[in-house]
């Protein structure tokens, strides 16, 4: 409950931080209001999914687990990994196992992480972009 509340917490900061950059005596246009925020409510939505994806753990099962295909896996260490969001990136700790041959990452299965840098949605939005310009540049129009 205390995370939920610090994640509110740095919200309300965020939203007076905005009201402040925009005093009424200030001169501003409405493309700077709207471009500014968009970038907070960005910043916002990134940090209430890193949030939420924070809330759910790591993905840590126990010492000794077995993988979906029966393998035993034993925990290894937590891994951080930084996923490529609409919103921005956001960095996800998980419990790494160790089996035969390789790792395995609960988490990345029940978040169904993509093996790519980039999430599902943001792949998709780029896939849009991509009829006319490069995987690159298509990253670059979503600030990817």
């Amino acid at each position: 409950m205390t995370e939920i509340l610090t994640l509110i917490n740095e919200i309300i900061k965020q939203i007076r931080s905005l009201f402040e950059f925009f005093k009424p005596d200030k001169e501003v246009t409405l493309d700077e209001i709207e471009t500014k925020v968009r970038q907070v409510m960005l910043e916002m939505g990134r940090q209430i999914v890193e949030g939420i994806i924070r809330f759910r753990g790591t993905g840590y099962m126990g010492k000794v687990i077995r993988t979906p295909e029966g393998e035993l896996a034993e925990y290894h260490e937590k891994r951080s990994r930084t996923i490529e969001t609409l919103m921005g990136p956001v960095k996800i700790e998980r419990a790494y196992y160790r089996v035969s041959g390789g790792g395995y990452v609960p988490l990345d299965e029940s978040l169904s992480l993509p093996e790519e840098r980039y999430s599902y949605t943001a792949q998709e939005a780029m896939s849009l972009f991509a009829i006319e310009d490069s995987y690159e540049e298509s990253a670059k129009k979503l600030s990817l």
